[in-house]
This record gives C-alpha cells, sequence and structure tokens, in this order.
C-alpha cells in the first residue's frame, strides 16, 4: 500500500500492540492496518509489536518491539528521527531533494543512493549499520564518517566509533 508523491508514510503491517500520538506522547491511539502516520506524530511498538510503514517513494520502515519513531514534517533530507528501539529503513534511491535520511541521537545518517541500513538507539549511544549502499553519519558538532556495506558507526557522547 504505497501512498501517493507527498502524501505521508502508510501502515502496511501491524501485529501486537502499534500506537501513534499526534500530540507529543499525551494521548496514544492504536495504529491500524492502512493509516496514514501525519508528519510529527509519534509511532511506537509494544514488547510484542512491529509495525512496517511504506513511503510514496517506495521506502520501507520496519520497527521491532519496543521502539519509538517521530515521522519528521515534509523536509527536503529527513524522513524520521528513531528516538528509542530498533528500526530497518530501506531507501530506494536519494533523487535531490527527496528525504533520504534518518535523525538519531546526536547524530545524522544521509543516504547516499540506495541503502538498506539498522539503527538502534539506546540511552547512551546510536549506532548504524549498512546493510547494503553507503550512507554519511555526521554527528551534532559536525564530525563526519561515510560507511558502506557491512559497516557500523556507533555515536556516543564522546563522537563517533566505526
Amino acid at each position: 500500500m504505497i501512498p501517493p508523491r507527498g502524501a505521508p508514510p502508510s501502515v502496511g503491517l501491524v501485529s501486537g500492540q502499534v500506537q501513534q500520538s499526534v500530540d507529543g506522547g499525551t494521548t496514544w491511539t492504536p495504529l491500524p492496518y492502512g493509516a496514514g502516520v501525519a508528519p510529527l506524530s509519534l509511532v511506537r511498538t509494544g514488547p510484542d509489536g512491529n509495525c512496517i510503514l511504506f513511503c510514496y517513494d517506495s521506502s520501507i520502515v520496519a520497527m521491532k518491539p519496543a521502539t519509538t519513531i517521530l515521522v519528521l514534517p515534509q523536509e527536503p533530507e529527513l524522513r524520521l528521527a528513531v528516538l528509542a528501539g530498533h528500526v530497518w529503513l530501506r531507501f530506494e534511491s536519494a533523487v535531490p531533494g527527496d528525504r533520504n535520511g534518518v535523525e538519531l541521537q546526536h547524530t545524522t545518517v544521509a543516504a547516499l543512493g540506495a541503502l538498506d541500513a539498522g539503527f538502534e538507539v539506546t540511552e547512551s549511544a546510536s549506532t548504524a549499520r549498512v546493510l547494503d549502499g553507503a550512507a554519511t553519519v555526521t554527528r551534532d558538532g559536525g564530525q563526519r564518517v561515510r560507511i558502506a556495506t557491512a559497516q557500523t558507526v556507533t555515536a556516543e557522547p564522546g563522537g563517533l566509533t566505526p
């Protein structure tokens, strides 16, 4: 169920507890199959929850249990922020002007073309692992590293660790 160009992501699969908040996390409601996820919505999966979101450009966001993301507004470079947990993301392409980046704790990951990558955010660090493709990882403050297939980088308070 791929939404039209410019439309927010839509829910393509839901299992277990999956909820959405449109008010910054005060009120949570179930997120059903087929629903659109409005910009600035929080989406979270419970301890038994899984969710797959489809984006207009055929990109896919897969959320594992105990994960929370923020769907970002229609900015040119960032698609979502991973606030906690594990997310797998597939960008089909990185067309200039498309949203091909992910915000993690203290770090931004930008795809350099098609990208399959996994992201983990904990209280102490953010990790990006490229399964296929390449990405640039930029830490708040400017430190930058390029990673490609089978490489991992971790952002901790002290900097980036390849």
